[in-house]
């Protein structure tokens, strides 16, 4: 016989032996046990990873809030286009398309508006796809670069990452389809 806490446990008792050595009665308390388990982790997770407290820096903001504010908004139709191409403009401002991980979901995600919205924008409004879209913008900024003189400092490979592009050959096939001329050309007529 076993005593903890006062309570006396008999491990040769009639009630133990018959709960576990019969595997129905010992999987349907080992099964009870786990669901109990599970269940006080759910309902007190500090349990399981200590004193988790968060803070907000605002007073009035509450979880639920937050949450709400970063699922994409329905909109009507009629508004999309002219909300798009506001939010677009003043999203371009901080260039995020330079990152190479800038995929058409981190943007959705940035400017909280739906993939499929942002899709049709590009596909309907602007009559190309986002791949392209993002191919052009990194064109015109690596151009922005090179005018500004960039090009005198650095090499093409490095304004070609600073643009946001994965390889030097990728830029160059995507300058001489959108510019005509490789960049290396573009950067000798600038100069001249």
């Amino acid at each position: 016989m076993l005593t903890v806490v006062g309570i006396n446990f008999d491990f040769q008792s009639d009630a133990y032996t018959q709960i576990f050595t019969s595997k129905q009665h010992y999987f349907s308390v080992a099964g009870g046990g786990f669901f109990l388990q599970n269940f006080f982790l759910f309902l007190f997770p500090k349990i399981l990873y200590g004193n988790v407290s968060f803070s907000s820096n605002k007073e009035t903001s509450t979880f639920f809030n937050e949450l709400k504010s970063a699922i994409p908004k329905k909109r009507k139709h009629l508004e999309i286009n002219a909300d798009i191409e506001e939010e677009l403009q003043s999203y371009l401002l901080t260039s995020p398309f330079t990152k190479k991980d800038f995929t058409l979901a981190q943007m959705s995600f940035d400017l909280k508006i739906s993939e499929r919205a942002l899709s049709l924008y590009f596909n309907t409004v602007m009559g190309i796809t986002f791949s392209q879209w993002r191919k052009k913008v990194r064109i015109d900024y690596a151009i922005e670069l090179m005018i500004a003189g960039e090009s005198k400092k650095i090499t093409i490979e490095a304004i070609s990452a600073k643009a946001g592009f994965a390889s030097r050959s990728k830029f160059i096939d995507a300058f001489k389809e959108q510019v005509g001329i490789t960049p290396s050309a573009f950067v000798k007529s600038i100069e001249i």
